[in-house]
């Protein structure tokens, strides 16, 4: 017995193949329970199927009744699995009618993300920004054939980025992802720890306006230690960067010294490395 995966009707014997099973020897009339497994491949496009199951595909019995062999379900959707994003570059999807993907995501609280979707085939894209169960929708936005969405994270977790489509149709979806994590001004007491989120191999640069005299700043990564090249303190001012991280996580900006401090953290996601993960 085969199962097979049929995008239209008729659904015969002849279509791809998906799932295979044994089937004892039958006598005439009889009949006999069979577990079929099938899987949808990875490689199907997005749309609307049939599955069909046919006992002796290739009539080596020489049935005389044939259209017994066989039976079809009923249509089902298919969508484009999970898969990764890389954050700051383009992603070309498929996308089934009203039909959705998504992947899971770290984002350093503070980060401004930014996702920009457009439909093609007639696709109207919606996306989502989602909490880490799932469930929780935080942020939205849609349109025609576009929608740009922009959302910062209240903290340190992991989201899900989604992208739908909201058309009765089949189609495909441009996405493209950004993020940053931008802060100016943000008071601080030196010494002290400022906590951020930073990405392997972005883009880091670090300042800080004392009341006093400027000391010179630091940072450190996750898994240490800290970082105090290439940096400067010149009067009351210091800064340290551009630094290129070899970790994605919570970095902290180290200041020392004594007093009040206004801070400035610029820290960009890099054009490449994966942050969307399967």
């Amino acid at each position: 017995m085969i199962a097979t995966l049929s995008p239209a009707l008729p659904v015969t014997a002849g279509d791809e193949e998906i799932g295979t099973a044994d089937v004892a020897s039958l006598a005439g009339g009889a009949s006999v329970f069979v577990a079929l497994d099938a899987f949808v491949p990875a490689s199907a496009a997005p749309g609307r199927y049939r599955l069909g199951a046919f006992v002796d595909p290739e009539d080596v019995l020489l049935d005389p009744e044939r259209p017994n062999n066989g039976a079809a379900t009923a249509l089902f959707n298919v969508v484009r699995a999970p898969g990764a994003m890389v954050l700051g570059d383009d992603m070309d999807a498929g996308l089934g009618p009203l039909g959705r993907d998504a992947a899971d995501l770290f984002v350093g609280g503070g980060t401004e993300v930014r996702v920009r979707a457009r439909g093609r085939l007639g696709v109207r894209p919606v996306v989502r920004i989602l909490g880490e169960d799932g469930a929780e929708v935080l942020a939205e936005a849609s349109g025609g054939r576009a929608a740009t969405l922009r959302w910062e994270a209240a903290g340190d977790g992991t989201y899900r980025v989604e992208v739908a489509n909201a058309a009765e149709t089949v189609g495909r979806v441009r996405l493209a992802t950004a993020g940053s994590v931008r802060v100016r001004g943000l008071g601080a007491s030196a010494p002290g720890e400022v906590p951020f989120a930073a990405y392997a191999d972005g883009r880091v640069l670090l300042g800080a306006v004392y009341e006093g005299e400027a000391v010179p700043l630091a940072c450190l990564p996750p898994g240490g230690p800290a970082i105090t090249s290439p940096g400067s303190a010149r009067g009351r001012r210091a800064r340290l960067g551009p630094l290129v991280p070899d970790e994605t996580g919570a970095h902290a900006l180290l200041l020392g010294g004594e007093g009040p401090v206004r801070c400035s953290i610029l820290s960009r996601t890099p054009r490449t490395g994966a942050l969307l993960v399967r």
